[in-house]
């Protein structure tokens, strides 16, 4: 088949993979990023509605009893919980919402179940909703029914856009039984800040990882959860009460993704067909409340992070088929049956610091990268309908009965023979033979890595000191010719990827790290890349961490008197 590709898709192309090399780091010089912290005009990390219904939401989690091992085998091993207001909740609790405060020195600042980089968080939720009933201690009007934004620091929705009468019936009938919809979007200012061009990029991996934190809460309560494919961003932005104009200068929120959730695993419910009726309902809707100003004055405009976001914003397309090449063995039991899943997910940090000196066991690290192999029909990767297109590249440091060295994990079969021959020839491409027999794992190269990955992830000693690092290598040439917004789609995923190494690192016992700090090119050297076939969007680390016990924890919501 000839695809016709016309000259605007041509120049969005152009676009962002001028924006791609322009925000790499590199040993010569690190992308574009403010001169300074402007500590003053630090943007607020938590965006507000004023003049809208707050609706507060309980705190139930603690009430869950499903096992972290469960998650990985289905919600279909889980007795799935009624889709109602109370277990909506607990989603949100699951996902999106603070897990803990820490405190020194007279500063606070809260940490949350999704992680972001530099922890600024610039990836905003919301509920889409049919009508629902509320208990009046939480609503006094009895139900919910339409559009809802999530403020975490509080654990409450803000009612933005609600539908009663026959504007209702129109909205209920387009949502197919037991599902609801979850809106990601984000807020670029918040990374800018700190990051300067390279912020487009942090903000896709966040959305990553705010969806495949929604993934892990929907399989606790025994729901299903898949990333939407169709949808255009400008529907989005309608059924979100989001504008497309990135004239909103500077803190514009723009759409990312829908989440369709649903109680019935084995449903397919054509959710997908109701987001374009469910928008023009919302286009001629009207949404309350007032946006918070994050900071008060904004010292750099970056236009090429409005260049990019306007080249590669998503139209509508038609659905895409299911994920070929999945792994169809099931993941193996670890023996943490005891392991809370509320509490793995919930405990979820960025390690800080790593000790150095203590290895984990080949069977823990085999765990950490089978849950990052594809199974369609299984949590957590049934997300996605998307064949897979990130691919680790590992650097081995302490891992008991395995050599030191660089590995690789093709997480696509149909993609080995085009990576082995992008690479270094000298490469072994070795299948590690204790590793088990569905895990695709190769050597590439032994010896210590640690002090070429320390080097390429800017110098932190991180990428040294733990028990192995990463870097996501993603199929970026044939990933944007689906056009330029197929570039948000792989940081999407590589975002997801790194969701997962958190949560299997916390079940291990130790702690993950997402590294956004890494000089693109050198890796790419390393590999022996001569083209933009792969390109590295994220890297990794995982290791026994350094507990500072400076640091005082203070519970989630012990600010609003909760648990």
């Amino acid at each position: 088949m000839v695809v016709e590709i016309k000259a605007e898709q041509v120049n969005k192309s152009e676009t962002i993979q001028s924006y791609h090399e322009d925000s790499k780091h590199s040993k010569k010089r690190y992308a574009p990023a403010p001169p300074t912290m402007d500590w003053a005009t630090q943007p607020d990390p938590f965006r507000f509605y004023d003049g809208t219904n707050k609706i507060q939401l309980p705190l139930n989690a603690d009430n869950l009893k499903s096992t972290y091992d469960d998650l990985y085998q289905g919600s279909h091993d889980i007795e799935p919980q009624p889709l109602n207001f109370s277990n909506i909740a607990t989603l949100f609790e699951l996902s999106l919402a603070i897990s803990a405060w820490k405190s020194y020195g007279g500063d606070s600042w809260a940490l949350r179940c999704n992680p972001s980089s530099g922890n600024l968080h610039p990836t905003e939720g919301y509920l889409i909703v049919p009508e629902m009933v509320v208990p009046d201690e939480y609503c006094p009007r009895g139900s919910i029914c339409g559009v809802y934004h999530y403020v975490s620091r509080d654990h409450l929705l803000e009612e933005r856009f609600y539908l009663d009468g026959e504007r209702s019936h129109n909205w209920n009938k387009n949502f197919p039984a037991n599902t609801i919809l979850i809106g990601l979007s984000s807020i670029h200012w918040r990374e800018a800040w700190k990051y300067g061009l390279r912020a487009l990029r942090y903000c896709e991996l966040d959305t990553g990882h705010g969806a495949m934190a929604f993934r892990y809460g929907a399989a606790a309560l025994g729901w299903r959860a898949e990333v939407l494919t169709t949808p255009g961003d400008r529907d989005i932005a309608n059924l979100l009460g989001l504008g497309l104009s990135t004239n909103v200068i500077p803190e514009p929120e723009l759409p990312d993704l829908l989440i369709a959730i649903t109680v019935d695993v084995n449903s397919n419910n054509n959710i997908e067909k109701s987001i374009a009726p469910l928008a023009a309902i919302a286009k001629e809707g009207e949404f309350k409340g007032k946006a918070n100003v994050l900071s008060q004055r904004h010292m750099v405009r970056w236009e090429g992070i409005e260049a990019a976001i306007h080249a590669c914003l998503k139209p509508q397309t038609s659905i895409e088929s299911h994920q070929a090449n999945s792994t169809i063995h099931p993941l193996q039991n670890r023996g943490i049956d005891s392991l809370n899943a509320a509490t793995i997910i919930r405990q979820r940090r960025s390690g800080q610091d790593y000790d150095g000196e203590t290895p984990i066991t080949k069977d823990q690290f085999y765990h950490m990268l089978d849950a990052c192999m594809p199974r369609a029909e299984l949590a957590p990767w049934d997300i996605s309908s998307i064949k897979p297109a990130i691919h680790p590249i590992i650097f081995v440091h302490r891992v008991t009965g395995l050599q030191e060295g660089l590995y690789a994990l093709p997480r696509n079969s149909d993609v080995l023979p085009s990576l082995q021959k992008a690479c270094d020839k000298e490469f072994l491409w070795s299948q590690v033979d204790n590793a088990p027999d569905h895990l695709p794992l190769y050597l590439l190269q032994s010896g210590d890595a640690k002090r070429v990955a320390k080097m390429i992830s800017c110098g932190q000693d991180i990428a040294a000191d733990g028990a192995f690092s990463l870097g996501l290598l993603a199929q970026y040439g044939s990933g944007l010719k689906v056009g330029a917004w197929g570039y948000r789609r792989l940081f999407w995923e590589a975002g997801m990827l790194g969701h997962v190494l958190y949560l299997e690192a916390e079940a291990a016992g130790v702690r993950g790290t997402g590294i956004g700090c890494f000089l693109d090119d050198y890796m790419h050297e390393l590999l022996g890349l001569k083209d933009n076939t792969f390109q590295t969007l994220y890297h990794f680390t995982v290791g026994t961490p350094i507990t500072d016990s400076r640091l005082q924890t203070i519970p989630p919501y012990a600010h609003l008197g909760r648990g």
